[in-house]
């Protein structure tokens, strides 16, 4: 026996044949009858009793029917029953060995840069579910500042460098309006590594808006202002933590025409750093799933969030996965779990490296 909404209780019976209509929901895409579960399924039971159980649970709130349809879907409450009950179960043998071994292809490479080993992950978790995946690389905001550099490329042309303690790098090339000498480069680049080398990238933004200014402009003659670029910078580095792979997805999630511009206020949410951030932090460590009003979103309501982080030596990361309410949770979960694995060991690895 298990426990439902309230004090109401769930026989075997119903058990079963609410995990067999979220699978088969998952595999047909079509709302579940008896006959249907009659058909595809070895249950010892009667049409009728069948019939009858799925009134019982469509009662409780596990089930819903759909227009005149003589189906029934899973409703939010059935599949929040499900992942938080049934599913654990479920994960174990869901995924193939294949799928650990297409992984592990992918990603144990020698990468250049963190960046390209978050990519690949993402482009590859979506590649083996169809589904959107969100890959935020190891924290960034505590990333300490290493060096900087600043590198004459021609008269008019200058590559600004920062290099952090968990080997990220970014680099931008910019205009200046005239030549700068060589002597005042050097003076800046000191005077920017004795300022801010040893500083989390959140200290070094601070102190580029009320230090370095003043401290610039008492020991280099040259007027060059250094400090947009190094602003843009930080917030290109923290831009590209983030990484969308198989965003093109969504557009089979909205079916129905009136759900089309879904689509866009969707696309928006995930383009907007601070709305991704809120919905890609977990709640508890492990699997976090979460759907339908959870995401408190009007725009995601027929959508699934699923949400796991990897530690790493260096920071932790997360790893997020959006598709439809109905989507096949114990593979998802299976995969996640072993993608989660791998980018630790992959990421632990290319630091041992360095």
């Amino acid at each position: 026996m298990a426990m439902g909404r309230g004090e109401e209780m769930l026989t075997d019976r119903q058990l079963k044949i609410l995990q067999l209509i979220i699978r088969l929901y998952h595999e047909q895409q079509e709302p579940i009858g008896s006959k249907t579960l009659l058909q595809e399924t070895d249950l010892p039971f009667s049409s009728a009793t069948i019939r009858n159980e799925m009134m019982r649970l469509e009662e409780l709130g596990f089930l819903e029917k759909m227009h005149s349809s003589s189906g029934r879907v899973p409703s939010s409450l059935g599949y929040r029953f499900y992942v938080d009950n049934m599913l654990p179960e479920l994960v174990h043998n869901a995924i193939k060995k294949q799928d650990i071994q297409d992984m592990q292809a992918a990603l144990r490479h020698r990468y250049h840069e963190i960046s390209e080993i978050v990519d690949m992950s993402a482009r590859m978790l979506s590649s083996l579910t169809n589904y959107t995946t969100i890959v935020l690389g190891p924290e960034k905001k505590q990333s300490k500042l290493t060096g900087f550099r600043l590198v004459s490329l021609s008269d008019t042309q200058v590559m600004a460098i920062l290099v952090t303690d968990k080997g990220y790098v970014e680099n931008q090339i910019f205009n200046v309006s005239q030549t700068l000498p060589q002597a005042d480069l050097e003076k800046m680049v000191n005077i920017l590594n004795d300022e801010l080398v040893g500083l989390t990238l959140s200290e070094v933004f601070v102190k580029l808006q009320q230090d370095i200014p003043n401290v610039i402009r008492q020991h280099i003659s040259a007027r060059f202002d250094i400090l947009p670029i190094l602003y843009a910078l930080i917030r290109r580095m923290e831009a590209e933590n983030v990484v969308i792979a198989g965003k093109n997805n969504l557009i089979d999630y909205f079916q129905e025409e009136t759900n089309r511009e879904n689509i866009k206020q969707v696309y928006n949410i995930i383009e907007n750093t601070d709305d991704l951030y809120e919905l890609m932090m977990p709640t508890h460590s492990g699997i976090d799933i979460k759907f339908g009003s959870e995401l408190k979103h009007a725009s995601l309501k027929d959508l699934s969030f699923v949400t796991t982080t990897y530690q790493t030596k260096n920071g932790t990361g997360v790893i997020a996965l959006i598709g439809p309410t109905n989507m096949q949770y114990s593979r998802v979960v299976g995969l996640m779990n072993a993608m989660s694995e791998e980018l630790t060991d992959c990421i632990n690895q290319y630091f041992e490296d360095l």
